[in-house]
């Protein structure tokens, strides 16, 4: 809970840095840096840390539902995802989009399929830990 809160403070510090007194062109400028794939990889990595102990304790009480936390968590991670691209995408685009930006969301569907996958394999290879009791 720790690391969450140091990372909102930062980025609030980042963000008064960046607009320097101008609120509206720095958060645009602020919003299109979050874009960076940096930021993004940090931020997959941030929300599969939070939403993988909720997983891990779904699992641990009931490990025959492994199944469904990794698809339940996996839909999740990727929602957020896609939601954050895309209010990300259309901020420093102005708020136009044409159909060629609609088709974007197929690497989005693509992430999702890799996220689910991810989590599927890492809520199977807990299943098999709990009922071994490896842990």
């Amino acid at each position: 809970m720790s690391l969450l809160v140091a990372m909102i403070i930062l980025e609030i510090f980042l963000f008064f840095t960046e607009s320097g007194g101008d609120w509206a062109n720095g958060l645009i400028f602020f919003i299109d840096a979050q874009m960076n794939p940096e930021v993004l990889v940090f931020f997959i990595f941030g929300i599969t840390y939070f939403l993988g102990g909720r997983a891990g304790t779904g699992i641990f009480e009931q490990p025959e539902k492994y199944l469904s936390a990794g698809t339940k968590y996996g839909l999740l991670t990727s929602l957020i995802m896609i939601i954050y691209w895309a209010i990300a995408y259309l901020v420093s685009n102005g708020f136009n989009v044409t159909f060629y930006q609609i088709m974007l969301i197929w690497p989005a569907l693509l992430l999702t399929a890799a996220i689910a996958s991810g989590w599927l394999w890492a809520a199977w290879r807990i299943m098999q830990n709990v009922k071994n009791k490896d842990l």
